[in-house]
């Protein structure tokens, strides 16, 4: 990960010297540390959907994605239209299709036609889904508090908060709309 080179040329590393381009050497500490942490983060979001997809929901036939959805529908509690929910997951419609088509034939969610626009179908987790949700989400849990077992309680509450901030200035930034608090209700998270 470290010493790879990003698209716009800046290195991943934060030690001077490791960039071909001399590039680093140019900046000062803090501008170092802001250049590092979008790659950082990019990187971050890879291996934790590889670690998800490879050492906790593989065996229950699921991907990081499809729990993700599973939990997600299930937090709302209420059958919600493709768009809605791939708004609420800052993913596109098109893209979570087909994940909601292997759920549905999974028999994990269903499709049902809006009351109010037959045009419109909405998806809910079933009774099965429900019931694997519960398995998966112990078995979750219990992997997650074994990764992160290094970390202490305030180290967590720390990253946390500044991933939160991180996420709401780039949601602003790009002028994104965000129903912060279904985002909230489905993933515990506390108003500050």
């Amino acid at each position: 990960m470290f010493g790879a080179l990003t698209g716009d040329g800046a290195c991943d590393s934060l030690q001077p010297g490791a960039c071909p381009d001399g590039f680093m050497e140019q900046l000062g500490e803090r501008d170092r540390l802001l250049v590092t942490l979008p790659p950082m983060i990019m990187h971050i979001g890879y291996l934790t959907h590889r670690i998800g997809d490879e050492l906790i929901f593989e065996e229950y036939g699921l991907s990081t994605l499809r729990y993700a959805m599973l939990r997600h529908l299930s937090g709302i509690g209420e059958p919600v239209s493709m768009k809605q929910l791939a708004e609420s997951m800052l993913k596109s419609p098109a893209g979570m299709t087909q994940n909601i088509d292997a759920l549905e034939e999974r028999g994990l969610v269903r499709r049902t036609p809006s009351p109010t626009d037959r045009r419109v179908n909405l998806i809910e987790v079933t009774k099965d889904g429900f019931e694997l949700l519960e398995r998966v989400n112990r078995h979750y849990i219990e992997k997650v508090r074994e990764f992160m077992e290094p970390m202490s309680d305030e180290h967590l509450k720390t990253m946390s908060t500044l991933l939160f901030q991180f996420m709401m200035r780039s949601l602003d930034l790009l002028g994104l709309e965000f129903d912060i608090e279904t985002f909230r209700k489905t993933h515990g998270i506390p108003h500050s």
